[in-house]
């Protein structure tokens, strides 16, 4: 291809998600002719990279698989990228790791070229997710050892209260614990369902704790912010948090991950019977009826055709939450139902790291979360040697307490002593 043939070639995959004021009405292009004839005629054109990297802003959803397929092929598509990947240029539709990663699916393009993007916009899910050259495995003996000591341990009643205990005061708020997690839920109270859904919604954010995303909730409800989320059809009460967040702000903006989940709050406040609706008759649903990848989207959900207005909802901005959701349920009692107990396990990158040395084998860093959830269930069905892998319907939270405290670790013999 010739050095101008490429230049067009390049503008006109720029043009599919430029702004209007810098595209060529339709009506001087009729043919091929008319294109080359202007761009020997026009001015010096000159657009850079930092220029483009700023059409990537609050762009029309139409428009993004274009953006992101010049990414992937555009002459610029390095030099755009740098102004991307930080944290403080980003736009907001390119945080969530999941959603453009089914973008890029949908794009059909060479899976080496999806897969450089993604590393190079979220590294941590291809570094965290150790590959076959990753941390040394434990010798077999120590595996089995764990396994063997892990079942006895963790059927004390005084250690699984302690630990539960431990992870609720971290994960929610004081205020939604105060009068019982499990009662809130089960009574359909509204603060509970809606705090589990936002809750989940937060665990899209990488590099965060549990503790991060309940200082969030307790942040908005002092603040006042919580009443207003509860209530979608009040818009300029909405608005009006954002300028008080923004008015209030000194040295930098507080929370600023956390509110980039904006639109996530609201699309869940507004559609929250119908996702309780939805999540509550997962456990009914026969097995073979179940798929979580289409739970909270019922538009797409064949089990609900001809269902009627109760049970439809655009997708739920959940992702790897909807597991961490559906573990809350199932383990406060909400749900029942052991076909649902393979999309409990939450496919974190941690618990990832802690089990690869005692022996699973992490999928592809690319794959759905449904697949990295019953890769970790199937592993420890084989090594709990049972059927439904639950340990007491916690799930992975007692592994995630062994992999943060030093002194569990040692006694599990998976450190030196």
């Amino acid at each position: 291809m010739q050095q101008g043939d490429a230049d067009v070639a390049d503008e006109l995959l720029r043009a599919k998600f430029a702004p209007s004021r810098r595209t060529l009405a339709e009506a001087y292009v009729v043919e091929a002719a008319d294109l080359t004839l202007f761009m020997r005629l026009r001015v010096r054109h000159q657009i850079d990279a930092r220029m483009i990297a700023t059409w990537y802003a609050a762009l029309n959803a139409a428009l993004r698989p274009a953006a992101l397929t010049y990414l992937l092929r555009g002459k610029l598509q390095q030099d755009v990228l740098k102004w991307l990947v930080g944290a403080e240029n980003r736009p907001d539709w390119l945080v969530d790791y999941d959603e453009v990663r089914e973008m890029l699916e949908g794009l059909a393009e060479e899976r080496w070229r999806s897969q450089a993007l993604l590393a190079a916009l979220f590294p941590e899910h291809f570094e965290s997710l150790p590959d076959s050259s990753g941390p040394r495995p434990l010798p077999e003996s120590t595996k089995r050892s764990f396994f063997e000591r892990l079942d006895g341990w963790w059927n004390d009643d005084n250690v699984r209260r302690g630990v539960i205990e431990s992870y609720e005061t971290d994960a929610w708020p004081e205020w939604l614990r105060r009068d019982g997690l499990a009662e809130g839920l089960q009574s359909g109270s509204d603060d509970h369902w809606f705090g589990l859904l936002v809750l989940g919604s937060c665990r899209s954010i990488g590099r965060s704790e549990e503790s991060h995303h309940r200082s969030f909730l307790e942040k908005a409800h002092s603040e006042g912010w919580w009443d207003v989320f509860k209530n979608p059809d009040d818009v300029e009460a909405w608005m009006n948090v954002l300028r008080m967040w923004q008015d209030n702000a000194t040295a930098n903006l507080t929370y600023p991950r956390w509110m980039s989940l904006f639109p996530a709050i609201y699309q869940l406040s507004r559609y929250l019977p119908k996702y309780r609706r939805l999540l509550t008759s997962a456990g009914k649903r026969p097995k073979e009826l179940l798929r979580v990848t289409c739970l909270l989207a019922p538009r797409v959900d064949e089990a609900l055709t001809g269902a009627g207005q109760h049970f439809d909802a655009p997708p739920a901005p959940l992702n790897i939450g909807l597991h961490w959701v559906l573990r809350e349920l199932v383990r406060l009692g909400v749900l029942d139902g052991d076909h649902v107990f393979q999309d409990c396990w939450v496919p974190s990158d941690r618990l990832f790291r802690f089990l690869q040395p005692l022996g699973l084998e992490p999928p592809d860093g690319g794959c759905p979360n449904s697949v990295k959830a019953q890769a970790i269930f199937e592993f420890l069905a084989a090594e709990l040697k049972t059927e439904r892998p639950n340990l007491h319907r916690a799930f992975d939270i007692p592994l995630l307490h062994i992999s943060s405290n030093s002194d569990l670790r040692r006694h599990f013999g998976l450190e030196e002593q």
